[in-house]
């Protein structure tokens, strides 16, 4: 091997090294180094652990003649093709509706008494989830949706009133 070649192979090692551990520690060190952060060039893949995603969106109809949909899976994690290493722009919606369970989650776990704070129901979060499943097939005769957020375990975390916005 020439010296060349054993540089690149130090580089890609490093690089490879650099991405696994800021993919593990990333999210524990995030609030702390955001301002400092020299690694934002590396990829953010999770590149050897599962992906743990803790709650599930899932929505229902209510028809005009009072009977209800079943419940439908939001999948999240569309399947990964060969082209989303260097275009994906869906994963970005989807981290954002991930995120906006969670910080829903989060608010309705925190405080239930709801004292002094805005009902559930006038948070941009609410309205967001709303129009965000607004893109989803409805029937036509279709007179409000509803959806739940539900964690690993299938408990339910959140359901909401069914609305037509």
């Amino acid at each position: 091997m020439s010296i060349w070649e054993i540089v690149i192979v130090l580089i890609l090692i490093l690089w490879l090294a650099a991405n696994i551990c800021y993919s593990l520690v990333n999210k524990r060190m995030a609030h702390y180094t955001f301002r400092t952060d020299l690694f934002r060039w590396l990829s953010a893949f999770q590149l050897f652990s599962r992906n743990n995603e803790p709650f599930q969106l899932s929505y229902r109809d209510i028809l005009a003649d009072q009977s209800i949909t079943p419940w439908e899976l939001v999948v999240l994690n569309p399947q990964w093709r060969s082209y989303h290493a260097i275009w994906f722009p869906a994963r970005a919606i989807d981290d954002c509706i991930k995120s906006m369970m969670t910080d829903l989650a989060y608010i309705i776990r925190k405080d239930h008494s709801g004292f002094g704070r805005k009902k559930i129901k006038e948070r941009f979060i609410y309205h967001a989830l709303f129009y965000f499943l607004k893109r989803y097939p409805q029937n036509e005769n279709c007179l409000g949706r509803q959806f739940r957020i539900q964690d690993k375990e299938n408990n339910e975390v959140f359901i909401s009133d069914f609305c037509n916005e």
